[in-house]
């Protein structure tokens, strides 16, 4: 189980990078930073709404290189790194094109943001407001990213999951599961 472990998060960590390596210079801090936006809700950062934004993500913590990125998209953030009561993000999936050989550069980033059930539904509107802002930023680099929000146990259930028209809305829930398990790539938090 261990050696398994190893090698998913080798061979993950080599498709990020494969991604990370075909952006522009400028977008290449953004895979980098995207998990850390999720993780915190700073002010100085892309993506603040308020402070009642859902945030943390399991099983994460950012990188030196993380912080320095940061630290150079906003010279006034400070970074603390201390933990959280909850974590209401339990992972983010990197899916789509951007998980095969078919990624170009002018690829589109299909973003799963996976988060414990339960969340209100105020909560997840604030969560979705948040992940349009970080949509907003990425696309001034040049970047288009989507994000589509999940509760991890109704979409194993096999419920509807309601996305949005870029996902086609309609699509169903057994080719959602096949694109995912096909094409996924970890970004941050729980396997």
């Amino acid at each position: 189980c261990i050696t398994i472990k190893r090698r998913f998060l080798a061979l993950n960590m080599d498709r990020l990078q494969r991604i990370n390596s075909s952006l522009l210079w400028r977008q290449r801090g953004v895979m980098d930073l995207l998990p850390l936006l999720f993780q915190i809700n700073d002010e100085t950062l892309p993506g603040f709404i308020n402070k009642d934004v859902p945030v943390g993500i399991s099983n994460y913590k950012p990188s030196k290189i993380t912080i320095e990125a940061a630290t150079r998209l906003n010279k006034r953030f400070k970074h603390s790194s201390r933990a959280l009561a909850r974590y209401d993000i339990y992972s983010l999936f990197l899916t789509g094109s951007s998980g095969t050989i078919a990624h170009a550069k002018d690829s589109d980033f299909d973003i799963w943001i996976c988060h414990r059930p339960g969340l209100a539904p105020d909560a997840l509107a604030l969560l979705k407001e948040k992940a349009d802002a970080i949509s907003k930023w990425c696309a001034s680099l040049n970047l288009e990213v989507h994000f589509f929000i999940l509760d991890e146990t109704r979409f194993q259930q096999k419920n509807t999951v309601s996305l949005d028209k870029e996902s086609s809305g309609s699509a169903l829930h057994l080719l959602l599961l096949e694109e995912f398990y096909r094409t996924s790539i970890l970004v941050a938090g729980r396997m």
